[in-house]
């Protein structure tokens, strides 16, 4: 095999390589927009004094929501890493041409069961937080999410 050969079928393989592992950054992108703390992505809104205020949430609130937060986010953690795990299982599974459709169907499932665990983990989250506000408390927050979702 002459040099111009070799050069081109590496050429070949590193593009496959580059190609190969766009699936992969797509499936994390989508993955972390879809986990966020609560109310959109706004990540540890009762720390940030603005939405704090416009809450009126009292201290007492405030370290409620924070020891939720804390007792949730080592499952909520735990099941993330489980799941980076398998994606990128199925993600090589994927590309091993000799892979059969029943193993990558297999894991497939299984990635689509650990996502509805964590999105369960992380509404029971949401939900145990939602308690701790009142109604008014609950609508305002809502219309800073839909208001920051909107803008993006």
């Amino acid at each position: 095999m002459d040099s111009g050969m070799i050069w081109k079928k590496n050429l070949r393989r590193d593009k496959a390589l580059r190609i190969s592992k766009i699936p992969y950054l797509i499936i994390m992108i989508l993955l972390l927009s879809q986990i966020s703390v609560f109310a959109g992505g706004m990540g540890k809104w009762w720390k940030n004094k603005e939405i704090v205020n416009k809450l009126q949430l009292t201290s007492g609130q405030v370290q409620s929501i924070e020891q939720i937060f804390n007792l949730h986010k080592g499952k909520l953690n735990e099941k993330k890493r489980s799941l980076l795990i398998k994606e990128k299982e199925l993600n090589q599974k994927l590309k091993d041409p000799e892979a059969n459709r029943a193993d990558i169907n297999e894991l497939a499932e299984e990635v689509d069961l650990l996502k509805l665990q964590l999105r369960k983990k992380h509404r029971n989250m949401q939900l145990e937080i939602r308690e701790l506000l009142n109604p008014e408390q609950r609508k305002i927050l809502y219309n800073i999410w839909s208001n920051r979702k909107h803008k993006k």
